[in-house]
């Protein structure tokens, strides 16, 4: 497929019968109309689509063109791509792995990818949070899950045994290095100045490419953005740092796309801006996220900007550019 601005070229092999098959029958004439949502990890070389409560799981670069339908479980809520994982256990390098969490918590793990009958089931205590996120670390048997609310549960688990490892909870506000040996029924860590109000806007894990037992997570709220540190060799972990975005970068964003100067012309301005932290990702050593603000008394436009933070383990961390993107041959510090 190819238009002016753009091409897109086939990844992988086609799509399997019934994937077709359940697209085809999203919006006819005997199906509610749904939105589907789709993930893939080129790390296992799998990929699957949920549609309403079914998830369809397949190898896309397998030309056998077959899918699994895997039975989900129970929810009265919306499942997305975002919370189904697949990895292959430590012991086993060789074994697909499927894991997926309902946004109430509770999970579910396939331990073999070839039996969709074999699994098993374990609950996370949420505390009435919603779950959106479900990440795997590295190469540990371990997933960092993330509430729309912005808190962390750090998951440990054995597919061998069919066990859910409890780990300690992350304590607000803790700045020190902290074993997470210890077991717990329910464990997290939040962001330690954030509100009941902040909502999760982005979620990036990094491994460090000199060291595969350590890992940052990166939590984008509606107000901040969060660095923590997981140690797996030492069981240790660490809040990095944490950066004000409402306040600052917001404020040199205004500066920029509207070209105000006079520090009280901006306060007055900012009233009446509206803004939201799209989203965030990891880059060639660096996190950029993305920000859309608009100032519907001034002008109907919507502007997007990249912040971008390259010194990661810096305490805190420094945004180092801003690069509007209706503008992309702009580019301005943020010194």
């Amino acid at each position: 497929m190819e238009t002016d601005s753009l091409q897109l070229k086939h990844y992988g092999c086609t799509s399997p019968v019934f994937v077709r098959e359940a697209l085809e029958s999203l919006c006819d004439s005997t199906s509610r109309c749904s939105t589907p949502s789709f993930g893939l990890d080129p790390a296992t070389n799998h990929c699957w689509l949920f549609i309403s409560r079914q998830v369809y799981v397949w190898n896309f670069k397998s030309w056998k063109n077959s899918c699994d339908g895997l039975p989900l479980p129970q929810t009265g809520l919306k499942y997305t791509a975002d919370l189904f994982a697949t990895f292959s256990p430590r012991t086993k390098p060789n074994v697909i792995s499927f894991l997926c969490v309902s946004p109430e918590g509770n999970l579910r793990l396939w331990r073999k990818h070839d039996n969709p009958s074999d699994y098993v089931d374990f609950n996370v205590d949420l505390g009435g949070q919603v779950a959106e996120i479900i990440r795997k670390i590295n190469d540990q048997d371990a997933f960092l899950l993330v509430t729309s609310t912005c808190n962390v549960f750090l998951l440990k688990i054995s597919p061998e045994s069919s066990k859910l490892l409890s780990v300690i909870a992350f304590k607000s506000g803790q700045d020190a290095m902290t074993s997470f040996s210890r077991r717990f029924s329910s464990f997290l860590f939040s962001a330690p100045t954030t509100t009941n109000d902040s909502k999760l806007c982005g979620f990036v894990t990094i491994t460090d490419k000199f060291d595969n037992n350590l890992c940052l997570s990166i939590v984008l709220t509606s107000k901040s953005l969060l660095c923590w540190q997981l140690s797996f060799s030492n069981n240790e972990y660490k809040l990095l740092w944490e950066y004000d975005m409402d306040k600052i970068i917001i404020n040199q964003a205004i500066k920029n796309i509207w070209s105000l100067n006079d520090p009280q012309a901006t306060s007055r301005f900012r009233m009446s801006v509206s803004y939201t932290f799209l989203d965030c990702e990891y880059y060639d050593g660096e996190i950029y996220v993305l920000i859309a603000l608009t100032n519907r008394s001034y002008s109907p436009d919507i502007h997007h900007v990249l912040c971008s933070f390259a010194d990661l383990h810096a305490q805190p961390a420094k945004p180092e550019k801003l690069i509007r993107l209706n503008k992309i041959d702009e580019v301005r510090s943020c010194s």
